[in-house]
């Protein structure tokens, strides 16, 4: 029985090397391509969580690959990976979603009643991947933060890394 992976990415760009890695053709969205046993697909979604939201929504309404792997361009904290690091996210929050106080702090979604921690998806306001797919791995682990913002200075850099890494 063949393994059907998805691997997803905002743009080509960050997609098209690992393609490229596996011996995969490189391109925007593929039909299923058999490598080694393996049934894999690639899928373009498109910069930003509601690009990324809505074409994952779309394309999970008629696929259920066994596995989906989002990769790109991702941001850090300077002094904890060096650029080009592979990394594996064990957590990921929303960290610029909801309001802000008077002071200028963000009240997040749990804070304003509109999301609930014991719906199900979230564990301890984070959203974390099935610790199994990784088990021995020697991909170093990561805490993520997802946000809708391309953060530009130290300050912001420094709130979002305090708060949230």
């Amino acid at each position: 029985m063949s393994h059907h992976i998805t691997l997803a990415a905002a743009t080509a760009i960050e997609l098209n090397p690992l393609l490229s890695f596996l011996g995969l053709s490189e391109s925007g969205n593929s039909s299923w391509i058999e490598k080694n046993g393996i049934l894999f697909n690639s899928l373009v979604t498109g910069p930003g969580i509601p690009q990324t939201s809505f074409q994952l929504g779309r394309f999970l309404a008629s696929h259920t690959p066994d596995l989906l792997v989002h990769v790109g361009i991702a941001g850090c904290v300077k002094d904890r990976f060096e650029i080009g690091s592979c990394v594996r996210v064990t957590e990921d929050r929303f960290a610029d979603l909801g309001a802000e106080s008077e002071s200028g702090n963000l009240i997040d979604m749990f804070d304003l009643g509109l999301w609930e921690e014991a719906s199900g998806i979230w564990s301890e306001r984070c959203l974390r991947p099935n610790p199994e797919v990784w088990s021995g791995t020697s991909i170093p682990p990561a805490r993520g933060i997802t946000v809708h913002l391309i953060l530009g200075t130290a300050r912001s850099i420094q709130q979002m890394t305090t708060d949230f890494t």
